[in-house]
């Protein structure tokens, strides 16, 4: 025990890898809880040609893989590094599932409508410029990123931070699985699209408003405001939105000897949906990621220097960006964001 045969032509047996358990004799090893090995290999009993077979990758969390020799993944899990929702269950915040049963089509949409409730009500409170809500966001935001590193969380910290985690405004807090087809490569294109997309329901919302009022409609106005919505929701989403964009850029080496996301171990690196993935991130981060923060430094910049910082019209459209701080620390907002 504690060995294995390589199943080469030395007889040599090799030490147990790490994250596996080996019986000893002609056994091959097998994963051991919070593991990951590829039942397909061939030398696993399966029926692929994997060059690194006898490599077993560390869950997170840790719950995800049951191991065995079985290879088994934690119930309602499947896939690559168990990372999936097996047909007919549901996640909430990455760590809770269930099966889908008669109403689950009821809950998932009524859980998906408080989840963007809420996030409407923080878009409020940011937008409004709200000292102490704002910091409490942001240490809400940092322990959920801090939680989310691939460490050995007791559980009870696992738990709290998908309760945590509802603040990163992440679209895979819900997936809608028990409605229809839904994957993880959607969750990150909805991801990225989110600040759009609430930006032109927010023009459409206000667009209808101002018909049904009789309101004059002054579409540069509406331009603007529409703009100003883009920019909130990507200032409180932007370290969420970072981490979708550099994680295309991060694979790794799995035992069949090919590269997959480290975020989603399903997609595999430099082929098939990776390559707009990777095409739309590479857009992303110099157009928002780069270009918000440089956007907001110019339009505080102009100002200060045109002094017409606290004007009507300046108040209206930008007070968000440094109401909330003093004024020699009109440009913190940047620092926060690059944070």
């Amino acid at each position: 025990p504690g060995f294995y045969h390589k199943g080469n032509e030395s007889w040599q047996c090799q030490e147990c890898p790490p994250g596996a358990e080996c019986i000893g004799g002609t056994e091959p090893p097998f994963p051991s809880f919070g593991y990951w090995g590829d039942a397909e290999c061939a030398r696993l009993g399966g029926n692929k040609t994997c060059p690194y077979w006898d490599m077993f990758l560390e869950c997170h969390p840790e719950n995800l893989c049951t191991g065995t020799k079985d290879f088994f993944c934690a119930e309602g899990r499947v896939g690559r590094m168990c990372s999936e929702s097996d047909d007919g269950w549901f996640i909430i915040g990455q760590d809770f599932w269930a099966k889908c049963g008669p109403g689950s089509e009821v809950v998932t949409v009524f859980g998906i409508c408080a989840v963007v409730l809420f996030w409407v009500g923080i878009e409020i409170l940011v937008e409004h410029a709200y000292p102490a809500f704002g910091t409490a966001l942001l240490f809400m935001q940092i322990s959920a990123m801090i939680s989310d590193m691939p460490l050995r969380w007791h559980r009870y910290i696992q738990q709290m931070a998908v309760v945590l985690s509802i603040v990163d405004f992440d679209c895979d807090f819900i997936a809608p699985s028990c409605i229809g087809p839904w994957s993880q490569t959607s969750s990150f294109f909805l991801q990225l699209f989110l600040p759009f997309l609430y930006a032109a329901v927010t023009l459409l919302l206000n667009t209808i408003r101002t018909f049904v009022l009789r309101e004059s409609f002054d579409p540069t106005d509406k331009a603007w405001r529409c703009f100003r919505q883009f920019i909130v929701l990507t200032i409180t989403t932007y370290h969420t939105l970072c981490m979708r964009c550099f994680s295309v850029f991060k694979c790794t080496t799995f035992p069949d000897g090919k590269s997959y996301m480290g975020a989603l171990p399903q997609v595999e690196c430099w082929t098939g949906v990776h390559i707009p993935m990777v095409v739309v991130s590479s857009l992303y981060i110099p157009g928002v990621l780069v270009g918000i923060p440089c956007f907001i430094f110019w339009v505080l910049r102009t100002h200060i220097k045109a002094g017409t910082l606290h004007s009507p019209e300046a108040v209206r459209m930008w007070d968000f960006l440094h109401f909330s701080y003093e004024a020699d620390w009109k440009y913190w907002e940047i620092a926060m964001l690059l944070r």
